[in-house]
């Protein structure tokens, strides 16, 4: 089975919400990640993950000894959700990004900044405001990119 992996800064509802959701069709597991040495360091390098997902940039700080984002090591599709605009670390989209992140955000004006400052980040999209809930857009984007790597 599919397994799945939730990485935030805090246990928010949206990231509960969406947890719950994908829980019912996937293995799911939820890490937080507040500060440097909460980084899954350890759940990374022992476990596989077909997908993982942050928000708002959690663990991109992370790099390694070139200065490479941790996450580009790692062999896993990424679904990165920016819901909140001028996040800390928002600076390591300008670094090479892998081609297996994929990027949504939480309106277009942000993502036209984001297009505008950071022309390398390889998908970008935002979140279908059609959907009910911000929950349901995440878990759209979340299958539309599962489909799109041939993963279901």
């Amino acid at each position: 089975m599919l397994k799945i992996l939730l990485i935030t800064s805090k246990a928010t509802q949206v990231a509960e919400k969406l947890r719950d959701a994908l829980g019912q069709n996937y293995v799911v597991q939820f890490a937080t990640c507040d500060s440097e040495r909460d980084y899954p360091y350890e759940l990374l390098s022992k476990e596989t993950f077909d997908l993982i997902i942050t928000f708002d940039l959690v663990g991109f700080e992370q790099t390694t000894l070139m200065g490479g984002i941790s996450y580009n090591l790692v062999n896993s599709k990424f679904v990165n959700f920016l819901l909140h605009e001028n996040l800390q670390n928002e600076k390591y989209l300008s670094r090479q990004l892998s081609l297996s992140m994929f990027f949504y955000c939480a309106d277009r004006k942000y993502e036209t900044y984001l297009r505008e400052h950071y022309p390398d980040i390889p998908y970008l999209k935002t979140l279908q405001g059609s959907e009910e809930t911000v929950e349901n857009a995440m878990r759209s984007a979340v299958e539309k990119v599962l489909t799109e790597c041939h993963l279901v």
